[in-house]
Order: structure tokens, then C-alpha cells, then sequence
């Protein structure tokens, strides 16, 4: 039972509340500091997930499906990344402009 409320509300509600908030940066209605912190925050969701994921005591109780969610995790995780360093870079490019 705990596990059924691990999987289906624990996990999901943080990553479907950073989901809608990244509708915001798509929509250009974000500053640079909120689009690194949001990108951030989803790196880490998405670390913790792996972590969890990895576990012995979920290998243990779901098999296959454990691996199966790592590697979606894994991938999130490097969509993350890839978003938080394009919001780096472009912040970074735009405070030069801006100095010129």
C-alpha cells in the first residue's frame, strides 16, 4: 500500500506541478533567475526518482519495471540538464548583449 501511494501520488504530483510550471517559460512569461531555479528543480526531481528507482527494495518489489522507470527518469534527467544549460547559456548571452 505504501508503495501504491509512493508511485502514484508522491512521484507524480511534484513532477505534474514542475511540468505545468515549465508551460510558463514556453509562453516567455519567466525571468532568468525563475528559469534557472525551475530547470533546477527538475534536474533534482529527476535525480531523486533514478535514486529511488535504483534501490534494492524496488528491484525487489517491482523487477523489470524498476529499470524501466530508471531509464525514463534518466532521460528526463538529461532534458533537465540540457534545458538548465540552454538557460544558462542564454542568459549568459543576453547579459553580454546587454553589457554592449
Amino acid at each position: 500500500m505504501l508503495l501504491f501511494a509512493l508511485l502514484f501520488f508522491g512521484l507524480p504530483v511534484p513532477g505534474l506541478i514542475l511540468y505545468c510550471l515549465r508551460w510558463q517559460l514556453t509562453r516567455g512569461a519567466s525571468t532568468y533567475r525563475r528559469t534557472v531555479v525551475l530547470w533546477s528543480l527538475s534536474a533534482v526531481h529527476e535525480l531523486l526518482c533514478i535514486l529511488l528507482f535504483q534501490s534494492a527494495e524496488m528491484h525487489a518489489e517491482m523487477h523489470e519495471y524498476a529499470q524501466w522507470l530508471s531509464w525514463g527518469y534518466t532521460l528526463g534527467l538529461v532534458l533537465s540538464l540540457a534545458g538548465f544549460a540552454e538557460a544558462v547559456y542564454s542568459g549568459q548571452k543576453a547579459e553580454m548583449s546587454a553589457q554592449q
